[in-house]
């Protein structure tokens, strides 16, 4: 699997437009496959490490026919993507809650590593607009359908 080049072109227009010129381009990895097979023939599949494990960033979840799933983002990506993959007893990935996947099964991860853990929520918001990742909401439509209720009342006084 290839990232897709609406989405790779996506990550370089945010850098270009709404970055700090001085920044470095954000790094990009290759695939990773959750459940390699004997047709994969990327560099990093379970149980590798994640690539930019340690670096803030985000990361972009692909199902099997390479839709993407979910955009998310985390001042440690590979503590994040942990929650979401583990061990299962026969050493092979398991999706630890399978249900909120929506009937998509997670096949590839690509994390996107940034400089900064505050340019996260920026970059993964930028993303889901631009992307429209399958079980992803924008920051503007959950406000809507959830409305800051600490504000409701004070608007009520």
């Amino acid at each position: 699997m290839y990232l897709p080049p609406n989405i790779h072109d996506a990550i370089l227009r945010y850098h270009a437009e709404y970055r700090n010129s001085r920044l470095p381009v954000p790094s990009i990895s290759d695939p990773y496959s959750l459940f390699p097979d004997s047709t994969y023939a990327g560099r990093s599949k379970w149980p590798d490490s994640w690539e930019h494990a340690g670096r803030p960033g985000v990361y972009l979840i692909f199902g099997s026919h390479g839709e993407l799933l979910y955009v998310g983002k985390d001042a440690e990506l590979g503590r994040r993507l942990g929650t979401y993959f583990q061990y299962a007893p026969d050493r092979t990935c398991r999706v630890v809650d399978e249900s909120s996947w929506q009937s998509h099964t997670p096949k590839f991860v690509f994390t996107v590593a940034l400089e900064r853990a505050f340019e996260a929520p920026s970059l993964e918001e930028f993303l889901i607009v631009e992307t429209k990742p399958l079980l992803n909401r924008t920051w503007s439509s959950a406000a809507k359908a959830q409305p800051n209720t600490a504000l409701e009342r004070t608007r009520e006084r």
